[in-house]
Formats: C-alpha cells, structure tokens, sequence
C-alpha cells in the first residue's frame, strides 16, 4: 500500500515524508510547487506536479497507485495574507479539499490525515487548549481550516471515513541531516526570519505587536520542533491504518510557550550577536497566545517528543542557514 502525501514538497510535508521512507512507507507525493520546492524531495520519488484541485490528476494517482491513505497538506497557511485575500483561502483550502476527498470517495480512498492548526482555538484567556475547548478562529485562515475539520467529520458520518487531525502548532526547525528545510526567502516564520538576521540574509527582523497582555508585551506561542511533528504524522499512520483508534483530533505541541522577544533573546544567546529588531503594529489575525495542552497525543498515540529544548530548534535553523548561505 501507498501513502498519498499533498503538498508534500513543502516544509512540513517534506520533512514527513523523509519520517515515513525513513520508516520504510511507500510515498506518493502531489504539489503544485507554489509554495513547495522539488529540491526539497529525491529525485526519483513518486512526484507528480499539480493542484488537489484538479480531479482528472487526482483520479490518475489513484488509479496508478494502491493508496489506503492520504495525508493533507496542502493548502495556503498566512494568516495577514487570509485576512486580505480571504477568496484565496477559500478557494484553496477548503474547495480544493472538498475536491480531494470527492476524489478519495470515488476511489475508495477513505482514510485521511488532515493538517489543521491551533490558530482555530482563536484567543481565551487560559491561553492553553486542549482538545476540548471551544474554537474561535479569527482569521479566514483559520477558518477555512475549521471549515475542512468540519466537512472530514461529516464525510466520515456520511461515507465511512477514518480521520485523525492534527491541530498544529508553531512549527520550527529543520532535519537533524538537513535534508531537506524552509527554502521561501519571503518566510514568516519568527525562528527561520530571525535565524537569517542572525545569519546576515535580512537587515532586520519585525516584531509586530509588544503591547499585548503578556508577560512581556509580545504574543506568545508554543514552538515544536518539525521532526517531532513529522514523528507525530507517522504514529497517526501507523494509529489510523491498524484501526485502533481513528477519528481523532489531536494538539500538535510542547505545552511551553515562548514569546517573541525571548525566541530574540534565545537566537542572540545561541549566536552571541545582537539582532537588529524594529517593533511594528499589529499584525490583523494574531492571537495573544496560543499553548498546546499535548497530553492526548502522548496518551493514545505514544508521542514522545524528542527535540523539544528551544535552543537545540533554534540551531538547527541556524544550521540549515549556514548550510544553504
């Protein structure tokens, strides 16, 4: 059997696809490439360039593979970009999705590992969640996510799917063997932007937002570390294809939340240089802070983070920096 990877050529998806072949799980991967990088994956990997979006791709795939699951990752994932151009998100993440899985159920497909976000919990005042909690997205990203999470639960009452979902937090890092990392030049992402500054690739870093409620005025999220979370992906595989326990959601975190400005003053520990920052407004969309309650995971998956000291995240980064200079 196959394991159907979408979006699989980008920063997530590639580093989960190298823990499933590491595992010795045969992988199909589809991506577009608007945001993924072929350079990411081997060359002689089962690739096919194009969108979930496209039914005749998608039938072909299935018809030319024996694929029993797929993992969903792609999608578009900026939450300023969502709140300006909200019909892209839509488009992308939700009618594409809702393509995919018409396509599965046509194939007879009918096993899904979704990638979600915890952006979908929007702000509380506990600033922890677990699964439980209600949901309150507060951007169209999030939304669109939530949107899917939705339509899966209902494909599943409705046509037997199995799901496990995985509620992602900030994801950081990069493979221990860079093999593969954050190729965009044009990230967001606070460790790999203030890993460049660090490197000298940018002039300067933004911290958008240090009058929030928090302990030091800057938001606060929970950073894990990308191998654990690819790790995370393969248990849900191994969950979901034995049938023990599917139809899950699941947090994706360390339970630690670090603000903007102590991830700063953490890369200026590791480096011993001083980052040039500038602080700026608000960024529409951001949540105060977002911690993940991961109890659930490590209970019925055996999820047993390995990388989650912030400072060997960090290096990591600021390795793939030095390596791809």
């Amino acid at each position: 059997m196959a394991i159907l990877f979408t979006g699989g050529a980008g920063y997530i998806g590639s580093h989960c696809f190298y823990e499933f072949t590491d595992n010795q799980q045969d992988v199909v991967v589809v991506d577009n490439l608007s945001t993924g990088h072929r350079k990411a994956l081997p060359k002689d990997i089962k690739f096919y360039q194009g969108s979930v979006g496209d039914k005749n791709l998608l039938m072909k795939i299935f018809n030319e593979h024996n694929i029993d699951c797929v993992v969903h990752f792609a999608g578009s994932l900026l939450v300023e970009e969502s709140v300006n151009n909200p019909e892209k998100y839509y488009h992308n993440n939700v009618v594409n999705s809702l393509n995919l899985l018409n396509c599965m159920h046509k194939a007879g497909v009918h096993q899904i590992i979704f990638s979600s976000t915890a952006s979908v919990y929007g702000s509380h005042p506990k600033q922890i969640f677990d699964e439980q909690d209600p949901t309150s997205p507060e951007s169209p990203y999030a939304q669109s996510k939530l949107v899917v999470e939705n339509i899966i639960k209902d494909f599943a009452k409705a046509h037997d799917f199995k799901f496990i979902i995985l509620r992602y937090f900030n994801v950081a890092g990069v493979d221990h063997d860079l093999r593969t990392g954050i190729y965009n030049e044009n990230s967001t992402h606070l460790v790999k932007v203030a890993c460049e500054v660090a490197t000298g690739k940018r002039e300067q870093l933004a911290i958008f937002g240090t009058d929030y409620e928090t302990r030091d005025g800057t938001c606060i999220r929970d950073y894990i570390h990308v191998s654990d979370l690819a790790n995370a992906h393969y248990l849900a595989y191994k969950n979901i294809s034995s049938g023990s326990k599917n139809n899950q959601i699941y947090n994706c975190g360390y339970g630690t939340g670090h603000s903007v400005k102590e991830i700063v003053n953490a890369i200026e520990k590791c480096t011993q240089k001083k980052l040039n920052c500038v602080e700026s407004d608000r960024r529409p969309g951001d949540p105060v802070a977002v911690i993940a309650s991961s109890q659930k995971i490590k209970d019925q998956l055996n999820w047993s983070p390995q990388l989650e000291n912030i400072e060997t995240i960090i290096n990591s980064v600021l390795s793939w920096e030095s390596f791809n200079q």
